[in-house]
């Protein structure tokens, strides 16, 4: 799959979210939630800078019964390339220094020039109820007048769960810098490192892998902080025969890889070799298991039986968020789907 046909992928979404405002009989869906901008718009926020002082959102999409959609994005932020064409860009001002900064003024215009004049009837939006922030409800309720407000959360999740053909070559994309770090990490790791020490070379050839810096949320202990579940890294040295659990979450243009692997400071013990054998078979065979029709927690239940009952769930779905559905637990009666992943 190549970028240059990335974009009808992008108007195929944008195509289903106009046909969700008819379905639920709303004047415009007003989204701002960034793993939902990104299904639709390509925007992706960098998220490891933090909050930016010189914006009020990175973006908001909306999107009209009407068959109209935009994008409103801070000046400051990179503009999607591979976005659908019908796609209209508008700009806010972000960062200024020759006069005060008006971030929140100039966001508003912005989005009195997108969304129009008061009507004298009701209008209904949807939005993602979670995710909505106050200043868009104030601008949209001051500039509009009587709005009812509809969720569209659950379609959008639904929408979302199942991938296209340029999602799963952008999930692979991120899966493959979870493969670079594992292998470095087996490749690298001995007795007397600090696990600081060894993320710095895992993060590396990640960020190399990618050609550009990559945001990587990481579960990286040794030792008895393995039996906590995860952590950040720390300064902790090593020991011989410790473990290491390495838990790979990379996000490559918005799209999130996943991967946890285990491995030995030094030799492995038979205990732990046997332990590392019982998880590896019973993954093995559950991931046999799964088909359209099988229900999550049927998988999950499948695990149990073969590994223990371990106080954690056994998987979960990726795409724009790193854990999303379909959850692999014991209570989600959900059925997979094809298209999942």
């Amino acid at each position: 799959m190549s970028i240059s046909n990335a974009s009808q992928f992008y108007s195929a979404r944008l195509n289903r979210l106009h046909q969700l405002t008819k379905k639920r009989n709303v004047d415009f869906c007003i989204l701002t939630s960034p793993p939902t901008l990104t299904y639709y718009s390509a925007h992706f926020f960098y998220f490891e800078h933090g909050p930016s002082p010189f914006q009020v959102i990175p973006a908001v999409l909306i999107a009209s019964k009407e068959n109209e959609s935009a994008l409103l994005v801070a000046d400051n932020e990179q503009v999607p390339e591979s976005t659908a064409v019908e796609l209209k860009i508008h700009t806010y001002q972000s960062y200024v220094y020759r006069h005060p900064l008006q971030v929140a003024d100039s966001f508003v215009a912005g989005m009195k020039d997108i969304i129009g004049k008061a009507r004298s009837t009701k209008i209904r939006i949807g939005i993602e109820s979670s995710a909505c922030p106050a200043i868009i409800a104030h601008t949209l309720t001051d500039n509009l007048g009587n709005i009812e407000w509809v969720d569209v959360s659950n379609e959008i999740r639904a929408e979302r769960m199942i991938k296209d053909e340029l999602e799963i070559e952008m999930i692979t994309r991120a899966a493959a810098l979870c493969d670079i770090g594992q292998r470095v990490l087996q490749t690298n790791i001995k007795v007397g490192q600090s696990e600081l020490e060894l993320f710095s070379i895992v993060s590396r050839a990640i960020n190399e892998g990618a050609g550009t810096r990559v945001p990587v949320m990481a579960d990286f202990v040794s030792g008895p902080r393995t039996a906590t579940g995860g952590g950040i890294p720390s300064g902790k040295v090593t020991s011989a025969g410790d473990l290491l659990l390495c838990d790979l979450t990379p996000c490559l243009n918005g799209y999130w890889g996943d991967c946890c692997g285990t491995v030995a400071a030094g030799t492995a013990s038979t205990s732990q070799r046997r332990d590392f054998e019982t998880v590896r078979d019973g993954l093995s065979r559950a991931i046999d298991t799964i088909k359209p029709g099988i229900k999550a927690s049927q998988l999950d239940e499948f695990l149990r039986k073969h590994v223990s009952d371990y106080p954690h769930h056994s998987g979960h779905g990726v795409g724009t968020m790193n854990h999303e559905e379909p959850r692999i637990t014991p209570y989600n009666e959900m059925e997979l789907q094809a298209g999942m992943v």
